[in-house]
């Protein structure tokens, strides 16, 4: 009758347009026509449709370790080289809300947190300009691997730099000075040439949790419980401003590579979502803040990262998916698809041009984020 007939060239219509949106890589329309077309048919969608679906995939390259969990990733500064460690997580997020077993427990400053079992770690660097070929780390780029670890990990390979004056915490990106936890419960800076700047943190001391400097070292950041952290003058020890974390718990902090921005993860207290509020490290004003809800909301410290200007995030979700948020308007900007295991693990480039991903059964993305940015969003749709 009229009205089949009708809804067969509306199908076939769809789909001409579909496979011209994915040779102009416009996946935000490609998207919405396979959503249309699959809402047509009504049923598991035919061959032509997987086979058009199966370009519904936003990344640029694939890369793949063999196996997982993908546990840290990262870029070199010149954004040429990608780093991976691929280890037991202490916990991967799982749709069935059951966590894998933790790989074991450690001491962290008086509190005890999960951790990662880098004694089964492995290494992998990729050469990303070489469409993603294994390659042996380059010695010109082992410093900046030995950093990024200890950043991204602990600093436990500083303890003899700290020369018994501390538990170290956090290390500058330069690598010459350390935040330490003395024994009295103070925190100070020293030096790791066994300098001593003789700073202390004023107003704290006893128990935290972690710690971080901004990327020049002008600032620290302790998170001094699981709901509150300070934020520090990192030259001369002057407190700046607490933050306390919405509902129960402070779940991750990051900072911007440019230093400027720290962005707190907190979980809400109705466990309806999490949210993200940005604040200036210059001055500990609040920017902005937006809710992550369920079932997006799922966040660590691994599978969490924020631009180097500090107006994107980008996090993973239960489904696979990973979701880019406008920090300056508070709202969504993308979402990628492609993954076909748990994210675990996400960077930016250092040109904010790139996102790497690293999911559960080891597979790295490399998305484009110049697709995402505010104004593609608005070419797309207009």
């Amino acid at each position: 009758d009229a009205t089949r007939e009708a809804t067969r060239q509306l199908y076939v219509a769809n789909l001409q347009s579909l496979q011209a949106a994915l040779d102009a890589r416009n996946i935000r329309l490609a998207r919405r026509l396979y959503a249309d077309n699959l809402s047509i048919i009504g049923q598991s969608p035919p061959l032509e449709m997987r086979v058009l679906g199966a370009g519904l995939d936003d990344a640029l390259a694939v890369l793949d370790l063999g196996h997982g969990p993908v546990a840290r990733i990262g870029y070199a500064p010149d954004g040429g080289l990608l780093a991976a460690i691929v280890g037991a997580l202490s916990e991967i997020p799982r749709a069935d809300k059951k966590p894998l077993t933790p790989a074991f427990r450690r001491a962290l400053v008086g509190n005890t947190s999960w951790g990662i079992d880098i004694r089964n770690e492995k290494s992998f660097c990729f050469d990303v300009l070489a469409t993603g070929r294994h390659v042996a780390r380059p010695a010109g780029d082992a410093e900046w691997v030995r950093l990024w670890e200890a950043a991204n990990h602990d600093v436990s390979g500083f303890e003899e730099a700290a020369n018994g004056r501390g538990v170290p915490l956090a290390v500058t990106a330069d690598g010459r000075r350390l935040a330490v936890h003395a024994v009295d419960g103070r925190v100070r800076i020293v030096g790791t040439e066994g300098s001593d700047v003789g700073v202390v943190l004023e107003g704290h001391r006893g128990r935290l949790v972690r710690a971080t400097f901004t990327a020049d070292g002008s600032r620290v950041i302790v998170q001094i419980s699981n709901a509150v952290l300070g934020l520090w003058n990192a030259d001369d020890g002057r407190l700046i401003q607490r933050w306390n974390a919405d509902g129960r718990n402070v779940d991750v902090f990051l900072v911007s590579a440019n230093g400027a921005k720290c962005i707190v993860i907190g979980s809400l207290k109705d466990s309806s979502g999490q949210t993200a509020r940005m604040y200036a490290t210059a001055d500990g004003r609040e920017l902005e803040m937006i809710t992550i809800p369920k079932p997006w909301a799922n966040l660590s410290k691994t599978n969490v990262a924020v631009s180097r200007d500090g107006t994107r995030l980008v996090t993973a979700s239960e489904d696979n998916a990973l979701h880019v948020w406008d920090l300056g308007h508070g709202s969504e900007a993308a979402c990628l698809r492609g993954h076909e295991a748990p994210v675990t693990a996400v960077a930016f480039s250092a040109d904010d041009t790139q996102i790497a991903s690293g999911s559960v059964n080891g597979a790295i993305r490399l998305w484009d984020c110049l697709l995402y940015t505010s104004d593609a969003a608005d070419e797309e749709d207009s």
